[in-house]
This record gives C-alpha cells, structure tokens and sequence, in this order.
C-alpha cells in the first residue's frame, strides 16, 4: 500500500518523523546532496507534494502529515548541522570521505532511473557541459579560493 496523507494515522508518526529527521539531517549534513532527493530515495517526497496539493481538500490530514514531518526536518537540521560542525572539526579526512560516500551512495538509486535518457547524445552533450563548466568555474574562475560574500564578490560567484 502507498503512503499517501489520505492514508496517515497516528501508528505511522514515528517512522515519518524518523524520515523527517534523516531528511533534515542530510539537508545541512551532506553537502551537494539535495534533500528532496534524499526525500525521494525515502518515499516522502511524492507525498509531500500531494500534501500540498491537497491541503485544502484535506486539510486536516494533509496539515497533520506536513507537521510531523516538519517537526522532523527541524530536528534533523539541528542535529545535521551540529554533527557535522563537531566532526569536521575534530576528523576533517574522515568526514570528507563519509560525505562524498553518501553523495554516491544516494545517486546509485536514480541511475537506473536516468538510464532511458541518456540515450540520447543531446542529453550527453548537456550532462558534459554542465559537467565541464563545473570544473572550469571551481579550478579556474575561483581559483581554488572560497567564494567571497561580501559586496565585492564577482558575478560568477553567485552561480
């Protein structure tokens, strides 16, 4: 059966915000890896959305849903930004590696799901490119350097 918010009870409450929580923590703990993506590797991204979608037609279930797992993104925040704060200070090799490994580790999933499109060479060109600038902004743009964020900050720094 499909979690949907139609279909939320109370006995469902802690592994949403247990989900909730692996969401905000990812949110603020790993870097480059996006939350909704995180969302959707967990089964609440779609529900999520049709949540919102649905939130003035019911209201009461989709309000309820939209709480609990909020409640769980705050903590997760809280924890994920601590944690990572505290364990990079102390183990920066060991961290990195943790990160980099969940950054693959969540992208193996959607391969299967991006395979169809990329049969096609235009989407090859597109993924290269992006792909290319990447590299040329962080190498040779920023020169390495963090980014500036202050007034005088270049316009490619806001990319």
């Amino acid at each position: 059966m499909t979690n949907t918010p139609s279909t939320f009870s109370l006995k469902k409450v802690p592994l949403l915000v247990l989900k909730g929580i692996l969401v905000g923590f990812v949110s603020l703990a790993i870097p480059g890896l996006s939350a909704g993506t995180f969302a959707d590797v967990l089964g609440t991204y779609f529900i999520l959305i049709d949540s919102l979608n649905n939130l003035f037609k019911n209201f009461k279930t989709s309000v309820a849903y939209l709480v609990t797992l909020f409640i769980g993104f705050g903590i997760g925040a809280l924890i994920g930004g601590v944690a990572v704060n505290v364990l990079y200070d102390a183990y920066p090799l060991a961290t990195f590696i943790c990160i980099t490994a969940s950054v693959i580790g969540a992208l193996l999933p959607n391969i299967t799901r991006i395979k169809k499109h990329m049969k096609s060479v235009k989407n090859w060109l597109i993924f290269f490119g992006v792909a290319l600038f990447s590299l040329f902004y962080s190498l040779v743009l920023s020169q390495g350097a963090p980014a500036d964020l202050g007034p005088s900050m270049e316009w490619f720094d806001y990319i």
